[in-house]
């Protein structure tokens, strides 16, 4: 099961299992308008937030990129996920995750 957690000073954790079955954990701590790396994971990431339930952020995963929005419900318990890129292979993908407040 893929979990993605949001720490107070902004650190997004994310634990999920790979299309192989192998267990993944990565994270960065967004910084306005820079690119940050993400530790566990080759890439980097830049965060917009657009309002106080909304975040865009730009990927680049080794010179492939990725757009992907994250936008959390009015009630604050469920936050739905959507990236669009191209994969390994030159293929472009869409991606849909929802998250589920503990």
């Amino acid at each position: 099961m893929d979990e993605c957690k949001i720490d107070h000073d902004g650190t997004v954790t994310v634990n999920e299992v790979t299309p192989e079955g192998k267990s993944v954990s990565w994270h960065y701590t967004p910084v306005p308008g820079r690119a940050v790396s993400l530790v566990g994971r080759d890439g980097k990431v830049t965060v917009k937030k657009v309002n106080s339930h909304k975040n865009e952020q730009t990927w680049d995963f080794n010179g492939r990129t990725a757009k992907s929005t994250a936008v959390l419900s009015a009630d604050g318990k469920t936050t739905t996920f959507t990236m669009d890129g191209t994969d390994k292979d030159g293929k472009p993908f869409h991606e849909e995750v929802v998250y589920d407040k503990k």
